[in-house]
């Protein structure tokens, strides 16, 4: 089971990080440093020398800036605190536990409002927060933006290298350019960070379309998940990666990606959605193959239908009757699925009397898989007796 701390030892221990988080500070104001200094009294030269040592020798050459810029001063006493709510969101975000990471938002929420100089690290941990709370890129890059503009003002040294490298996954994601030759260095170091990585690298390919590098980053987390049973992450890289295959017609592989978890969606109806619709690119893979009598087997044992487009009820509908026959009696969840929709009911008449209207068919469904159902429907609805 996948648990890492963040250990914040650096920021409570030593002086140095407090003097690149005012060089944070800096450049996120309009006040240049030497004036800032001058109003102060701090002289430059000092300033500079204690930058440069891990423990300040005269806490007077930041602390008046830290509370000039309105920030506070750490509590010495929450170190464990801090550490142990970090290493929380990090292990719920890993098994997407969306009620415990909203609980846990409202504590974070506590700490970014202290104001002091931790405050970009538990900003970093709010857009995990945040990634996890939307399921679409746009919503998500339009949610993180002025969280990630923020963080842009605090450069390396601010940060911890496994903080770093968080940053920098996250920001690859978000389409920012980032050192990879840097990420490189950290996937050999920090092994825990390392599905995140390879998760969010092959959906940022995968949105792009470059489909085979999303392959090689998603077989590679596809392992991690698996060892650590992490079945509703695994269910999500399952469904692209399936899609990907059945997309270039590999149907095949698209099979046999998707038949990994059907006994999970089949058996249990409390599993998540991303389980659950790993069956629509099982059952388009199946029906591209020619695999009816598995379709028919698959729709016996289903317990429950309901999150199946009805392309995917026509493509029970079809299949029953190139295994069963024409006059066959359909299963009832079959008969009330088509009662309820209009659309259905043309179809049912069209593969009834063994015609279809391409050019109606293809205006029902705004659907991916729906033309390359309709053209295996044309090939195989002589078939049907």
């Amino acid at each position: 089971m996948l648990y890492y701390y963040f250990k914040l030892d650096d920021y409570f221990n030593t002086t140095q990080r407090y003097f690149y988080f005012l060089d944070g500070v800096f450049r996120s104001c309009d006040r240049g440093k030497k004036e800032v200094l001058d109003e102060l009294k701090i002289p430059d030269s000092t300033y500079r020398t204690n930058r440069l040592k891990p423990k300040a020798r005269n806490s007077w050459t930041y602390m008046p800036i830290v509370e000039y810029f309105g920030y506070n001063m750490l509590d010495s006493t929450k170190q464990k605190q801090y550490e142990k709510c970090l290493a929380r969101i990090y292990h719920y975000f890993y098994f997407r536990d969306n009620n415990i990471l909203e609980k846990l938002s409202k504590e974070l929420e506590e700490y970014i409002n202290e104001n002091n100089y931790l405050k970009p690290i538990f900003i970093l941990f709010r857009i995990i927060i945040q990634f996890s709370s939307v399921n679409k890129y746009s919503g998500q890059k339009m949610m993180v933006e002025e969280d990630l503009k923020y963080l842009d003002y605090f450069k390396k040294n601010y940060f911890t290298e496994d903080l770093q490298f968080l940053l920098l996954i996250l920001k690859s994601y978000f389409g920012e350019k980032v050192n990879t030759a840097e990420i490189e260095v950290y996937t050999l170091k920090y092994k825990k960070l390392l599905w995140l990585h390879y998760f969010l690298q092959g959906s940022y390919n995968y949105l792009q379309k470059k489909d085979q590098d999303a392959l090689t980053y998603y077989e590679l987390a596809l392992d991690i998940f698996l060892k650590d049973f992490n079945i509703d992450r695994y269910s999500v890289l399952i469904n692209n990666i399936s899609f990907i295959y059945n997309y270039y017609g590999k149907y095949a592989l698209g099979l046999e990606k998707s038949s990994q978890l059907l006994s999970y969606a089949i058996s249990d109806s409390n599993v998540s959605n991303n389980v659950k619709y790993c069956t629509k690119h099982y059952l388009f893979s199946a029906f591209m193959l020619s695999k009816y009598e598995d379709i028919c087997e698959f729709f016996d044992e289903i317990e429950d239908d309901s999150y199946l487009g009805d392309i995917y009820i026509v493509v029970a509908y079809f299949t029953h009757k190139i295994v069963y026959g024409k006059e066959s009696v359909l299963p009832s969840n079959l008969t009330n699925r088509i009662s309820k929709s209009n659309n259905l009911q043309e179809v049912v008449k069209m593969i009834n009397n063994k015609k279809l209207d391409v050019d109606c068919l293809i205006k029902m469904f705004n659907l991916p898989y729906w033309s390359k159902i309709i053209e295996k429907m044309q090939v195989d609805i002589s078939k049907i007796k």
